[in-house]
């Protein structure tokens, strides 16, 4: 059984200077939701983790918040660049095939639309759209990353953080 979990960065902050999108950081709310997020999921969670992260500041910042709570390390977050611009169904499922066995469950952190539209297609139908600080988890019964085939999943656990106000 492996298990992965899309979760879109937090509430970033919006800006009129010249900043690079890339750049922006979160908020004071997006990093508590994002701590909230992760103290509830915690306990659905597999041993061992792997945390996948896009680096645009506000997502690798979400993952870092993550990675506190769920006792992860935070120099083994990977970073990986197209999480940024948003990956193909292809593309995804060749990122998780390239992850190590031992790892049963994967935290992806981006942006959307690329989130909720992975999460379509990883699941049967997903009718929904993933909030900042949202995380769908998404489990396959398979016991290898490179088995996992699109539609063929089956929702774990849908979180955000207005379920928790």
């Amino acid at each position: 059984m492996k298990l992965v979990v899309l979760v879109r960065h937090g509430k970033a902050e919006h800006t009129n200077d010249p900043k690079p999108d890339y750049r922006r950081n979160l908020t004071t709310r997006g990093e508590a939701d994002a701590t909230r997020i992760a103290e509830e999921i915690k306990p659905m969670l597999p041993q061992p983790l792997h945390l996948i992260s896009s680096p645009a500041n506000r997502a690798k910042q979400t993952a870092t918040f993550f990675a506190s709570v769920l006792d992860y390390p935070e120099d083994a977050i990977q970073e990986e660049e197209d999480l940024y611009d948003g990956l193909t169904t292809t593309e995804f499922l060749e990122m998780l095939a390239k992850t190590p066995e031992e790892s049963d469950c994967i935290l992806v952190f981006g942006h959307n639309p690329a989130q909720t539209i992975l999460a379509d297609r990883m699941l049967n139908h997903f009718d929904r759209i993933l909030p900042t600080s949202g995380a769908v988890a998404i489990r396959f019964g398979v016991q290898s990353w490179a088995e996992i085939e699109p539609r063929s999943g089956e929702l774990a656990f849908y979180k955000y953080p207005k379920m928790f106000r």
